[in-house]
């Protein structure tokens, strides 16, 4: 009997930075997916933390006398010390008593500054876990993963200037500063000093907005003539330094530095970016595919100088989904042309810009604007999405480029117009959108994968 568990990010929750008044004391709760119950083998489960002075394994808490996990109640004592990250083992037993298994979480910062409850998401390999729903219903928003461990949330439809994060320690959301301007149909991306930056949308705007959740506040970042007005969807990427690229019509502009600071770069000749995509390779060469003839263009970063590429082989395409892998390749994957799914995904060589086909990759499961992450073990993630009839998806896709191998994960909820985020547990966290009915969704999905581009059992 083998047992595959993930454990979910585990933090302790409550407070809104790191090194403040250090926890004396934590209640453990146990979290479940609905319809799941992954700890009916197991034995116990290990907390270690991380502090200052180096990791602390504390006592192993024990399976309840009344061999159900629903009775947990215990707390452990932190002893004053300020912990800066946590990590969560679970054994498993088979029917003779051995341990046939571990999963084990990725250890994640946590925030520390008052006592209160560490949620332990628990959640089976290979499936999709129902968590707690958000307060509302949301579609149309951008979301963006902060580094310090939740998803911002931003706009959408019934409320174009609200923000919340949904807290992946407490699973939770969490109402913060609204939005400085309404935004619908925004981009948003989390970056590297745990900033998100929100771009675009269908209403009228001048300037980008920065979210810092470490004082909970909003920054303008003003933008170029070009690049004010309604914008929605905007195609946007991260370069290797950090600096955030983004597309408008055929303008591309470059937003860096401290403070950040809005550069046009070029405007490009070919692709109509509306519908399209924006990737920058480790070269520092973006390169731009959407629906316009040609297909696809290309344009060094730092000079704004043109660069040489062939149309992908499929033509023009919408609804697709550019993912640039650790190797430098880019991947063009899903959406439609000519009106047709496209089922074949297509990699671009970084050297020599040329272009390869993987027939078939997404066979019977083509679809068009999926929420899509890559992974960080190098998979590409496309969850729900419309079908060629326009109906809502109900299933994720984990593409392993490199072996050919795909994953099918079915959704709780078939789904589009949602967002989804990549964990650094390796999972996929899906936020809102509509169901095929088009009625607006509340619920959250973290989508788990059960085997790794290793092969090897996820943990």
């Amino acid at each position: 009997m083998h047992l595959a568990f993930a454990l979910g990010l585990v933090a302790l929750a409550s407070a809104s930075g790191c090194g403040e008044a250090p926890y004396t004391e934590v209640r453990l709760e146990l979290l479940y997916p609905t319809g799941q119950r992954p700890l009916e083998h197991a034995a116990t489960i290990e907390v270690s933390l991380r502090t200052p002075d180096g990791d602390r394994a504390l006592e192993p808490i024990q399976r309840p006398e009344s061999g159900s996990w629903d009775e947990l109640d215990t707390s452990i004592s932190l002893g004053g010390e300020t912990i800066e990250r946590a990590r969560v083992r679970l054994e498993g037993l088979d029917d003779a008593g051995d341990v046939v298994a571990a999963g084990e979480s990725v250890p994640i910062p946590i925030a520390v500054g008052r006592p209160g409850s560490a949620r332990i998401f628990l959640q089976e390999t290979g499936s999709s876990g129902a968590a707690p729903p958000l307060a509302g219903a949301r579609t149309g928003h951008a979301a963006a993963y902060l580094e310090g461990g939740g998803v911002l949330l931003v706009g959408g439809d019934s409320d174009p200037t609200a923000a919340t994060v949904y807290a992946l320690d407490t699973y939770e959301p969490v109402a913060v500063a609204p939005s400085p301007e309404p935004r619908t149909a925004a981009a948003g991306l989390g970056l590297a000093d745990g900033t998100a930056l929100v771009l675009g949308g269908s209403e009228p705007s001048s300037a980008a907005s920065l979210y810092d959740p470490a004082n909970d506040s909003w920054q303008a970042v003003s933008l170029p003539a070009e690049f004010q007005g309604a914008w929605p969807r905007p195609p946007v990427s991260v370069t290797a330094e950090g600096a955030v690229v983004a597309a408008r019509g055929r303008s591309i502009v470059e937003i860096a530095g401290d403070p950040l600071r809005a550069r046009l770069v070029a405007v490009i000749e070919g692709p109509e970016l509306e519908t399209g995509t924006l990737s920058v390779l480790p070269s520092g060469v973006a390169i731009a595919v959407g629906s316009g003839v040609p297909a696809a263009a290309a344009v060094d970063i730092a000079t704004g100088a043109a660069v040489d590429i062939a149309d992908p082989p499929m033509g023009p395409r919408t609804g697709h989904v550019a993912s640039v892998l650790p190797d430098g390749r880019l991947v063009l994957a899903a959406g439609s042309s000519a009106s047709q799914l496209l089922e074949d995904v297509e990699v671009l060589d970084p050297e020599g810009l040329t272009w390869g086909v993987l027939e078939g990759l997404l066979a019977s499961h083509g679809r068009v604007a999926p929420a899509a992450a890559l992974l960080v073990d190098g998979r590409i993630a496309l969850a729900g999405g419309r079908d060629g009839s326009g109906r809502c998806v109900a299933d994720a896709v984990f593409v392993d480029v490199d072996s050919g191998r795909v994953e099918i994960v079915p959704l709780v909820q078939a789904r589009a117009d949602h967002t989804g985020n990549r964990l650094p547990s390796g999972a996929l966290v899906v936020v809102g959108g509509v169901d095929s009915e088009g009625r607006a969704l509340d619920s959250v999905e973290i989508v788990l994968p059960s085997i790794e581009a290793s092969g090897q059992p996820a943990q």
